[in-house]
């Protein structure tokens, strides 16, 4: 098969969006199953003390993997939702179909919302300025108050598998693990969510927050 078909499978996978409740109103649902399965795991390598998470999404585009050859294979540049179970299951993201080969990258941007973007939860998108719309969304309670930490950054990230897959006949499926507790810790002390001058700190801890995927 040519070159060129292959990158037509790459991009041949479907995500719709369901309506249902809570922070699940528009999560995504796979319609097409691929060769390449991604899910998302959330973990806790400890707890913290006065913020407990009770739920967290994000906008993600870009979606690209890299073989060990250093060659990429652009699989999904339109912006979707993808939810995380906080509680520790394992939360689909993704299916996609990939040629035969080795792959030891996935790369991907944490999408701020634009004007044009197709997403069905509003939560994104709260005013026509820039400072109203958002990527990364945390819900729960500090101290028993409820909080909402919206991220207004965009950022492009790559994460090396911790060993390269081989793509053959058989279904693969990947796991990006996700330590929630590195959202609100900085230098083991707790940081407010609600202290717009932690922004800057909680943005770059969600960033590092992505510890692997395999």
């Amino acid at each position: 098969m040519k070159k060129s078909k292959w990158y037509l499978l790459a991009i041949l996978f479907s995500v719709i969006v369901v309506q249902g409740c809570g922070d699940k109103l528009a999560g995504p649902v796979v319609t097409q199953d691929g060769n390449v399965l991604v899910n998302s795991k959330v973990i806790s390598t400890t707890q913290l003390q006065g913020i407990q998470i009770t739920s967290a999404k994000m906008i993600i585009s870009n979606v690209e993997f890299v073989d060990v050859s250093g060659n990429s294979y652009p699989i999904n540049k339109k912006p979707f939702v993808t939810y995380f179970e906080v509680s520790g299951g394992l939360s689909m993201m993704i299916a996609v179909f990939l040629p035969g080969k080795s792959y030891q990258k996935i790369r991907f941007q944490i999408h701020k919302y634009e004007d044009g973007d197709n997403l069905q939860d509003p939560e994104f998108n709260e005013g026509p300025d820039a400072n109203h719309k958002y990527s990364f969304i945390i819900k729960g309670r500090k101290n028993g108050n409820y909080f909402e930490y919206k991220s207004k950054t965009a950022v492009n990230m790559e994460l090396v598998l911790t060993n390269p897959v081989r793509i053959e006949n058989t279904q693969i499926n990947l796991t990006m693990t996700i330590d929630k507790f590195l959202w609100f810790i900085h230098g083991g002390i707790e940081v407010d969510p609600e202290d717009p001058n932690n922004e800057n700190i909680i943005d770059n801890n969600i960033r590092s927050s992505f510890v692997s995927v395999n």
